[in-house]
């Protein structure tokens, strides 16, 4: 598993603010994904967004977080 490492004030620069994304329901409603905007409805508006906003910034930073990597991440206790 490789994952890029972006830029600290791009990456800043690019972080989704909770001034604009005040709520979940906010940011989901920008992120043009049927199955992530569903989402909503389980977590509820106020959910926590850390991971959301976190995976957007390095998206956006040009440090993607690909499906590979994300899955071994989650299931790193599997690997070991």
């Amino acid at each position: 598993m490789t994952l890029k490492k972006p830029n600290s004030d791009k990456l800043w620069n690019v972080f989704p603010s909770h001034i604009t994304y005040h709520t979940l329901a906010d940011l989901y409603s920008s992120i043009d994904n049927k199955k992530i905007k569903a989402a909503v409805g389980w977590l509820g508006s106020y959910g926590n967004t850390c991971a959301s906003r976190m995976s957007i910034a390095f998206n956006n930073a040009g440090a993607p977080i690909d499906a590979d990597s994300a899955h071994d991440v989650c299931h790193v206790n599997e690997l070991a």
